[in-house]
C-alpha cells in the first residue's frame, strides 16, 4: 500500500475492476472523483466518466449539475457514487440514470 491509500481505496477499487472484467463492462460512471490518483485512474474500462466541481475531469461541476444536463438515454454499466452524493442516489432511484449495477 502506497502512503496515503487507505485499504478500503485498494479493495473498492479491485471490486469495480473484478465487476468490470467478469461482466464484460465497458461504460463506468465516477461520482465524486476527488483525486483521480485514488481510485479513477485505477479502474480499467473501455470508456469512464468523473463527475467533480474540484477536479479536472469529463464533467468539472457538481453532481447536482450534472444530473440536469445528462442526456435522459445516456446508460452506465457500472456506478461509483463516493462520498455522500444523495442527489446522485435519488436520481437513478427516480431513473434519471439507468445503471446497470450500482
Amino acid at each position: 500500500m502506497r502512503r496515503g491509500e487507505s485499504e478500503e481505496s485498494i479493495d473498492r477499487t479491485a471490486l469495480i475492476n473484478h465487476l468490470i472484467e467478469k461482466k464484460h463492462y465497458r461504460d463506468y460512471l465516477e461520482i465524486g472523483v476527488q483525486n483521480s490518483k485514488n481510485n479513477f485512474n485505477k479502474v480499467i474500462v473501455p470508456h469512464k466518466e468523473g463527475v467533480d466541481p474540484n477536479v479536472d475531469c469529463t464533467y468539472r461541476m457538481t453532481s447536482d449539475e450534472f444530473f440536469k444536463t445528462i442526456p435522459k438515454d445516456k446508460k452506465y454499466d457500472i456506478i461509483f457514487i463516493d462520498g455522500l452524493h444523495i442527489p446522485g442516489i435519488k436520481e437513478i432511484q427516480k431513473g434519471t440514470i439507468e445503471p446497470r449495477l450500482i
